[in-house]
């Protein structure tokens, strides 16, 4: 996100299911939150949906390449693909989702005049009516 948010995230990480779409959004105050922010929706998946992820596609991103992650992908049966270096386009629909809800962020703060520590809010509002 362009600015600290108010509980002081910088950074947001969206886990997108491939089939229906849904959004989770998990916001974060450095980038190497993101592998708590996969566990934390990996339980969610699990719990509220009763299924179980089998692959996740990232892109690569130092965050991502951690040996406590590789672990847990391999404890959990999970196949980690990472898309080409400086080819996004392996991964669009998370490059198109991320770019619509921070597009729909950017227009709420500029419409109503915020200021840009309010963009987790505008985000998480974007997810949310993306996903409804």
């Amino acid at each position: 996100m362009q600015s600290v948010s108010i509980d002081g995230n910088k950074y947001f990480i969206s886990f997108i299911d491939d089939f229906t779409r849904f959004t989770v959004l998990y916001f974060l105050k450095k980038k190497s939150g993101a592998y708590n922010a996969f566990t934390s929706y990996k339980a969610y998946v699990e719990n509220q949906c009763q299924l179980k992820i089998s692959t996740i596609r990232t892109d690569n991103g130092g965050e991502y390449f951690s040996d406590e992650w590789k672990s847990f992908c391999e404890e959990n049966g999970i196949r980690h693909e990472h898309i080409v270096p400086y080819n996004p386009q392996q991964n669009g629909i998370a490059e198109r989702k991320n770019r619509t809800l921070l597009d729909a962020c950017r227009s709420m703060i500029q419409v109503v005049r915020l200021p840009l520590r309010f963009g987790q809010e505008a985000v998480a509002t974007a997810c949310y009516l993306q996903n409804r």
